[in-house]
């Protein structure tokens, strides 16, 4: 048997009947494939608290089932995930078809990437300075402030701006000036600002 996970990452292994634990990420390629691979703990990678969690899932999927000889050849992936819909386009194999529909939905939620992100990041009271003298377009959709829940960060509020490919300019423009006029001015804590973060949903 062999591990693959952590600091113990292997690259590669040699041919022969080995059983592999890996993690995601980690699993060593063999010459000529594996001749199967058992998928663990899909419903529990795509119940992330995440935006992202179908598309990581499917992502790691799609890199340990590439590494099993094709069926053809006496292949099997094996996977353990309740969602049709996920499980579905790793069955079909099709990657593009999966990153259709996942562009689809976003459209749809008016999420990224089908529209750009901005968060702003700091004390209540820090935000409300910032925001006050922030020349943003009408239509801008905000969510927030809230309070961060992660530990350590205690009195940290979140606020998040959505907003079209057509205003970042704009909008980059003006959050970028004022945070300039808040720091030079020293009118409050600072306000961190980031633009379409991956980790932000």
């Amino acid at each position: 048997m062999v591990s693959s996970a952590g600091e113990h990452v292997k690259q590669s292994i040699s041919t022969g009947r080995t059983l592999v634990v890996a993690t995601p990420g980690a699993e060593p390629a063999v010459e000529g494939g594996y001749a199967a691979a058992l998928l663990l703990d899909g419903n529990s990678m795509l119940a992330r608290e995440s935006l992202r969690a179908s598309e990581d899932a499917l992502r790691r999927w799609f890199t340990a089932a590439s590494l099993v000889r094709p069926a053809e050849e006496g292949g099997v992936v094996v996977i353990t995930a309740e969602h049709d819909a996920v499980v579905g386009h790793l069955v079909r194999w099709d990657p593009a078809g999966a990153a259709s529909r996942e562009l689809q939905l976003r459209r749809e939620l008016q999420l990224p990437p089908a529209v750009r992100i901005a968060a702003l990041t700091g004390a209540a009271s820090s935000l409300e300075v910032f925001l006050e003298g922030l020349d943003l377009p009408e239509d801008i959709r905000t969510v927030g402030p809230v309070e961060l829940p992660q530990p350590g960060s205690a009195g940290t509020h979140r606020l998040l701006l959505f907003f079209s490919y057509r205003q970042g300019n704009t909008v980059t423009q003006a959050l970028r000036a004022r945070k300039a006029a808040v720091s030079a001015r020293r009118l409050a804590e600072p306000v961190q600002v980031r633009c379409d973060g991956l980790d932000l949903l």
